[in-house]
């Protein structure tokens, strides 16, 4: 009879803990993030001839600067209307007479500030919004965690009452040996159900169709989603022939998050359509918005400087 006590206690033990470490640790699914097709543009940046253009050779595009200091542009200056697609206007600029012709191509230059500001400014809304998108579901995902987190705790403690009580129980009837042993299957069952906090974090569906970020790690001949002079800015090659989105690419590879067994699984994630991602995953990719974001409004100093130089001088 005090076998079969015995034998009752632990059974009851182990179908607790597992109930309870069952209820706790239930799949609590949150719903799918905003449609990544809320933060596109209603219609695509046209590409202009002058945005088509290649940009020059290192040499000739040399001799376009040194030019260019009469009209009293800097060599960044130049660059930058290489850039967003006025070195014909400043050619034209540089070239002109009259009064009526200087005009007309120094407002030609001025357009195409104002056209590449306006691309900066609707990239910039545009990572904002998946930014915002992503920030949603990593805040469902983290009140998950957090309830997961205290279901577990409670079942923990449960687990360690009804195992106290189970041994003080066994210890009076005169059963020491049984209540060691159900003393050990209760701590056992307890730690466990505690330690499950650690391993299966939640995850949620986030769609990337429109995935800028892949446009920047795998450039394709034209992008579909960045504006042309945007794209321009990213890509045209440094003094040290690196472009911006290159450098951007190296700092993202840095990641320790993309390092290790999970690598290949997470670039997948990152670079695909979308998928099921878990806080830490949706951290990285905001990350890397963050760091393409800057990247970008830094070209408005560049466009200030071009303009502020433009209109000094002329």
């Amino acid at each position: 009879m005090r076998r079969i006590m015995n034998l009752r206690a632990v059974l009851a033990i182990c179908l607790l803990s597992g109930l309870l470490a069952g209820c706790a640790g239930a799949r609590d699914t949150p719903g799918r993030a905003l449609s990544d097709r809320l933060c596109a543009p209603r219609t695509a940046a046209p590409w202009t001839p002058e945005e088509q253009a290649p940009f020059l050779p290192r040499a000739e595009f040399d001799r376009v600067a040194t030019r260019m200091e009469r009209l009293g542009l800097s060599r960044r200056g130049v660059e930058v209307a290489e850039v967003i697609g006025a070195l014909p206007a400043l050619e034209r600029l540089e070239a002109a007479r009259g009064e009526d012709s200087r005009f007309r191509a120094r407002q030609a230059v001025v357009n195409r500030v104002l056209l590449a500001s306006l691309d900066v400014a609707g990239l910039m809304a545009e990572l904002d919004c998946e930014e915002e998108r992503s920030d949603q579901l990593r805040e469902r995902l983290q009140r998950v965690e957090a309830r997961r987190a205290r279901r577990l705790n409670l079942a923990s403690i449960m687990i360690g009452a009804a195992t106290a009580v189970a041994t003080g129980g066994l210890s009076l009837a005169g059963a020491g040996t049984a209540g060691d042993i159900v003393g050990i299957v209760g701590g056992s069952a307890g730690a466990a159900t505690a330690g499950s906090v650690l391993f299966g974090a939640p995850s949620g569906e986030f769609r990337t169709e429109r995935n800028l970020l892949r446009e920047v790690w795998e450039p394709p001949p034209r992008p579909a989603f960045i504006p042309p002079a945007a794209w321009r800015h990213l890509t045209r090659p440094g003094d040290d022939g690196r472009s911006i989105a290159e450098r951007l690419v190296a700092e993202w590879r840095a990641d320790e998050r993309l390092s290790g067994p999970q690598r290949e699984a997470r670039m997948r994630l990152l670079l695909g359509g979308g998928g099921a991602y878990t806080v830490e995953e949706l951290e990285l990719r905001e990350g890397s918005l963050d760091l393409l974001e800057a990247s970008v409004a830094l070209m408005n100093q560049d466009l200030r400087l071009l303009l502020g130089e433009l209109l000094a001088r002329n």
